[in-house]
């Protein structure tokens, strides 16, 4: 099954895993679930860091966060397409 992460449940199982409900641990941890987040998610995050509601790991850049909380836990980001009608 796939399912697609909003941006607090991506920090969350990428920073403190605690935050997150144990129905929704499961479901992460079954590896023959597919786990994607959207593209907005990235500007979003940069959007809370630079306003100082999150903290990520000091001397590491956004971008090199993103890949690595990505590459950790096997989430694909998916670009956003418009509708077609």
């Amino acid at each position: 099954m796939q399912y697609v992460l909003d941006t607090c449940t991506f920090l969350w199982l990428a920073t403190d895993q605690s935050k997150l409900s144990v129905p929704t641990q499961q479901t992460i941890a079954n590896l023959t679930h597919t786990l994607h987040i959207s593209a907005i998610t990235v500007p979003e995050t940069h959007r809370l860091v630079r306003k100082g509601r999150i903290m990520l790991q000091a001397n590491m850049s956004l971008d090199v966060w993103f890949r690595a909380a990505l590459a950790q836990h096997q989430v694909r980001c998916e670009s956003i397409t418009p509708m077609r009608s």
